[in-house]
């Protein structure tokens, strides 16, 4: 059994065709149908149900699925901690992030590190946060930028600075109630399939009510609505500066006070974190003390 093998299957059974499983391997249909062929042998059991149109995990195929799906996640692993041991700064790095990085922060530290080391090539994400714990410990991640805390046995946590959480709105406004803010419309993020993440922006509902007039997964959304001035919304000084200089933001006078944001990197706690993963630490902090 070679690794090649295991990784034609896996395309094969993630994808439910050995056509597209052949085409994302780059070989032809009979090519991965004989290695897959080879594989049951080897293992003694059938893996795939085949017909002229479907194919199918019989039981076992499920089984091994699923543990191909985490050899080949080590062996990619082990390259990168092979090559973070070597000390070059190249190759691929694998970032997650929130908007609330991705806004200014998090291109303006790419453009130097990829300038500074130009074998750098950043492939960057956006996860929901609670899931970037599980891919930095699968080895999916070499690195993710959040807020709050997500606390994991196996993930460092470090905290790279805050940003004041403002409330805002699109129109001026003199100082207004609490009653009076309760009953505006009100843009909160909510990610798809999870809303225990509804309060990430930090909003003290359980102290101060506000009525839900829309929810939203990209920051981006949530701050031109607000700017549009149906809607109060709460966001990070970082994120909204822009549009707090140009005044098409606002802060809402009388306001409940929101803690600052928290702004964190999580890192893989087993392996030593690899150069390029170092610099670009380095360049946020300095691009946070800049912008601050």
């Amino acid at each position: 059994m070679e690794l090649s093998h295991l990784r034609y299957f896996f395309h094969v059974a993630n994808l439910r065709s050995f056509v597209r499983g052949a085409q994302a391997v780059h070989v032809t249909p009979p090519a991965i149908s004989k290695v897959v062929r080879g594989l049951e042998d080897e293992l003694g059991v059938q893996l795939l149900e085949r017909s002229t149109r479907h194919v199918r995990l019989t039981r076992a195929g499920e089984v091994v699925l699923e543990r191909a799906r985490k050899i080949l996640e080590e062996a990619e692993s082990l390259k990168r901690d092979a090559a973070t041991a070597s000390g070059e700064i190249k190759g691929e790095l694998r970032i997650a992030a929130m908007e609330v990085f991705s806004i200014s922060l998090l291109p303006a530290a790419l453009t130097r590190l990829v300038e500074k080391h130009p074998g750098v090539v950043p492939l960057v994400y956006e996860f929901v946060p609670a899931d970037m714990v599980g891919a930095l410990e699968r080895g999916l991640l070499d690195v993710a930028f959040t807020v709050g805390t997500f606390e994991s046995a196996g993930i460092d946590r470090e905290v790279l600075g805050s940003s004041r959480a403002c409330v805002v709105s699109g129109k001026q406004r003199n100082r207004v109630s609490a009653k009076v803010l309760a009953g505006e419309r009100w843009v909160v993020p909510s990610f798809f399939g999870k809303p225990q993440a509804l309060s990430i922006d930090q909003f003290p509902d359980e102290t101060h009510r506000r009525r839900v007039g829309g929810t939203i997964e990209l920051l981006q959304a949530g701050i031109r609505l607000t700017a549009g001035g149906q809607f109060l919304g709460c966001f990070p000084e970082i994120s909204i500066r822009r549009e707090l200089k140009a005044k098409a933001l606002h802060l809402v006078p009388g306001a409940p006070r929101v803690p600052p944001f928290e702004l964190t990197v999580l890192t893989r706690k087993s392996v030593v974190p690899s150069p390029a993963v170092s610099v670009l630490i380095e360049f946020m902090r300095a691009e946070l003390r800049r912008k601050a």
